[in-house]
C-alpha cells in the first residue's frame, strides 16, 4: 500500500482556519477599501515555472566525504561523473500565480533567491546545498566519481530522493521529510529515515546501529543472503514479509514483527515502519 492512501485516512491539513491545498497559494482577502478582511482567505491556483539548469563542480580527492542538503525538490545521486569531480546540476523551479505577475515573481525568485552551492571545506570534504523552501527549489542531480570511497550524507525536505552509490563508500545516510526514498549499492554503515516515505533499499550493511525507518510508508528491502546481520523488523501498523532465503527467522504470531539472522549475525539492522508493510526480497 502506498503512503498517500494511508495519509488520506489521517490527514486533512488545516492551519489558521484555511485548508492547505497542493498547488494553491493562500492569501488574505482584500476588501473594497484595500484593507485585509478578517477571517477570509483567498486560494489562488499556482503554476510551476522552470528555470535554466545550472551546473557546478568541485574537485574530489580519495577518502573525502560528500554532504548534500536540498531545501525543496528532488535529489538524484549517481556515480556517473567521468572525472574526479563531484558534478552537480540544479534545475530551479518556482510555484507562483498563473499570470504575468506570478511569472515575474517566479523569475525573480529563481534569479535572486535560489542559490546552488558546491564547496569543499578546509578538510577537503564537499558540501552541496540548494536553499529552496516553500514553493521554490531545485531538482538536483549529483554525480559522484565512480571511485568514490568517502562517507555520503543526503538530506532532503520535500521531494523524492534516489541514491545509487558504490560499496566502497563506508557510510550512507539518507533522510527526507516528504517523498519516497530509493537507495541501491550501499554497503558499510547505513541509515535511511523517512517521514511520509515509501523506502526501497538494496544494501549490504555491516557493523552496528544500521537502520531503515519511515513513519508512514512501506519499506521494501533487498539484503544479500551472504550478509552477516541480525535484523529486527517491526511494523506498528502493517505486516512483515520475509524473503525465501530468510530461513533463520522468528515471526510474531500477528506477523507485525520478526527477528532474522543472516550469516553469523554480527552486524545489526533495525527496520521500522509506523504505518506500512515491511517486505524483504
Amino acid at each position: 500500500m502506498k503512503h498517500a492512501s494511508k495519509l488520506a485516512t489521517i490527514s486533512l491539513a488545516v492551519l489558521g482556519g484555511a485548508v492547505l491545498l497542493t498547488g494553491c497559494k493562500a492569501s488574505k482577502c482584500i476588501g473594497p477599501d484595500g484593507g485585509e478582511v478578517d477571517n477570509c482567505v483567498t486560494l489562488e491556483p499556482l503554476k510551476r515555472y522552470n528555470g535554466t539548469p545550472e551546473t557546478k563542480s568541485a574537485a574530489w580527492t580519495a577518502g573525502k566525504n560528500v554532504t548534500i542538503n536540498n531545501g525543496n525538490g528532488s535529489i538524484t545521486v549517481n556515480t556517473a561523473s567521468t572525472t574526479s569531480d563531484v558534478v552537480v546540476t540544479g534545475a530551479p523551479f518556482a510555484m507562483e500565480a498563473a499570470n504575468d505577475q506570478g511569472r515575474q515573481s517566479a523569475i525573480s525568485i529563481m534569479q535572486n533567491q535560489l542559490q546552488l552551492v558546491v564547496q569543499p571545506d578546509a578538510s577537503g570534504n564537499i558540501g552541496v546545498t540548494g536553499n529552496g523552501t516553500g514553493n521554490h527549489g531545485y531538482e538536483m542531480t549529483v554525480s559522484l566519481p565512480s571511485a568514490f570511497n568517502g562517507a555520503l550524507a543526503v538530506t532532503g525536505n520535500s521531494g523524492s530522493v534516489s541514491v545509487a552509490t558504490v560499496p566502497t563508500s563506508p557510510s550512507t545516510v539518507v533522510s527526507t521529510s516528504a517523498g519516497d526514498i530509493t537507495v541501491s549499492g550501499a554497503a558499510g554503515h547505513l541509515e535511511i529515515t523517512g517521514k511520509a516515505s515509501d523506502i526501497t533499499a538494496s544494501a549490504n550493511p555491516t557493523g552496528p546501529a544500521n537502520f531503515i525507518k519511515t513513519d508512514v510508508g512501506d519499506i521494501t528491502a533487498t539484503i544479500p543472503a551472504t550478509a552477516d546481520l541480525a535484523i529486527q523488523a517491526v511494523c506498528e501498523s502493517g505486516t512483515v514479509k520475509l524473503a525465501p532465503s530468510m530461513t533463520n527467522a522468528t515471526m510474531a504470531p500477528d506477523n507485525m514483527s520478526a527477528g532474522i539472522t543472516l550469516g553469523n549475525g554480527t552486524g545489526k539492522l533495525d527496520v521500522q515502519s509506523g504505518m506500512g508493510d515491511i517486505i524483504f526480497q
